[in-house]
């Protein structure tokens, strides 16, 4: 019998790792390997066999096979179904209606992936694979690409809800995405540009001498052109009325396409054009 959307598992792999099945959160399986192989069933293009699985996360284990079926059967508990992860590849398919916080990351609605408890958070955070040296290769890899995700909903965030003049929430996203990577300089000046925006030029220029401090002291260097322009840029001008929704809808739309299409800078001068509208 199906499980309803209300009883299929919620799958959250960013941050300390857990399952919410049946309104509950649940930090079982025992010990990281669990996790660790939860998480590569799920992000791994192909259907991994047993054989490589084995070998990936429980090669030093007296009986690597043993091994895995023990966590396998831990993941089985863990999702409340004793029918996944089965055969040989073990199947990937998951109850109908699961949610997985990476394919929201990865394929959701900005909106949505901006709702996730661990968006600006590590894949399998605080754990370590030492023992498996091939795994924690792998798991770099996927940890840079889904900060890269991550980083991207954030700046979506910024520049929709400052289109918008709802500068609280494109501030608190800006300063979310600075705090993922303070030596970045597009958050940085997309921080600084935003503070501007919403008309507070003594914050921006606090953050501005931050943003310098820090360059200084890390890099020793001082921040690019586009972080020291920001806080030179005008404070907005009052608005005779507003774009509508649909138009600027539209045209947010047609950069993000531009952008995904590989012209960055005709994507990039749409948004910035929504956003002094």
């Amino acid at each position: 019998m199906p499980l309803s959307p209300a009883m299929a598992p919620q799958i959250h792999l960013l941050g300390r790792p857990f399952v919410v099945r049946d309104g509950a959160a649940h930090a079982v399986p025992r010990g990281r390997k669990a996790w660790g192989l939860l998480a590569y069933l799920l992000l791994s293009e192909r259907a991994p066999g047993r054989e490589q699985l084995a070998g990936l996360l429980f090669g030093e284990a007296d009986d690597p096979q043993r091994a895995l079926r023990w966590n396998l059967a831990e993941l089985r508990t863990l999702l409340g179904d004793p029918a996944l992860l089965q055969g040989e590849p073990p199947a990937q398919a998951l109850p109908p209606g699961t949610r997985v916080d990476t394919g929201i990351l990865a394929s959701g609605d900005w909106r949505e992936a901006l709702a996730l408890p661990g968006l600006d958070r590590e894949l399998l955070e605080g754990m370590a694979f030492d023992t498996s040296p091939a795994f924690e290769a792998w798991l770099l890899v996927e940890r840079r690409h889904l900060a890269t995700l991550s980083q991207g909903v954030l700046r979506e965030g910024v520049e929709a809800h400052a289109a918008r003049n709802e500068f609280p929430s494109a501030l608190r996203l800006a300063a979310r995405l600075v705090a993922l990577d303070p030596l970045s300089e597009d958050a940085q000046e997309l921080l600084i540009r935003t503070l501007v925006r919403s008309g507070d030029r003594t914050a921006a220029e606090r953050q501005l001498a931050a943003c310098r401090e820090l360059f200084r002291r890390e890099l020793g260097v001082e921040p690019g052109r586009a972080v020291l322009a920001a806080a030179k840029g005008a404070l907005p001008a009052a608005r005779a009325s507003s774009p509508s929704p649909q138009a600027a809808r539209a045209a947010l739309e047609a950069g993000a396409a531009a952008i995904a299409a590989g012209t960055l800078d005709a994507g990039l001068g749409m948004v910035q054009l929504v956003c002094r509208l």
